[in-house]
């Protein structure tokens, strides 16, 4: 025998009766009886949009052919932990190293790869300095094209 628990109910004769009507077969009305559509939620209004990059204002430029750039500095907005550096060069014959940094010269991060056409990302993700800006080192002059973000 089932047994079936049913709010309300205390007792011995509560116990009966929900044992009672849980072996009940059901009445003929309830299977001609069309199902209510269900109600979709309204989400919840702690649940917070996903993040997604930004590049700041005047944080995407190309520099004609040179071997050494430093971008400007760049305030992190509050609230913003995780930043980013994009950048690409082309030749084939030279070598880009990029340094993102913080204060005056202190690196952050940095990265090394061959000037061909592709951007590679030199990213941080604990970023708490208020200003960051990038340094870009070329074995050869070459054309250098950069896009600085964060994530928030």
């Amino acid at each position: 025998m089932r047994k079936v628990w049913k709010a309300g109910t205390v007792g011995l004769a509560g116990t009966a009766a929900a044992l009672t009507l849980g072996a009940a077969p059901a009445p003929a009305h309830a299977a001609t009886r069309a199902a209510v559509p269900a109600v979709k939620a309204a989400p919840s209004p702690t649940v917070h949009a996903q993040g997604r990059w930004h590049t700041w204002p005047g944080g995407h430029d190309s520099h004609s052919p040179i071997k050494n750039w430093k971008t400007r500095s760049y305030y992190r907005y509050r609230g913003v932990r995780v930043i980013q550096v994009n950048a690409r060069c082309w030749g084939n014959d030279s070598t880009m190293h990029v340094f993102l940094m913080y204060g005056r010269n202190k690196v952050a991060k940095s990265g090394r790869w061959a000037c061909d056409g592709r951007y590679r990302t030199v990213r941080i993700h604990n970023a708490g300095a208020s200003h960051y800006h990038a340094y870009f080192a070329l074995d050869r002059k070459h054309t250098i094209e950069y896009w600085m973000q964060y994530y928030q």
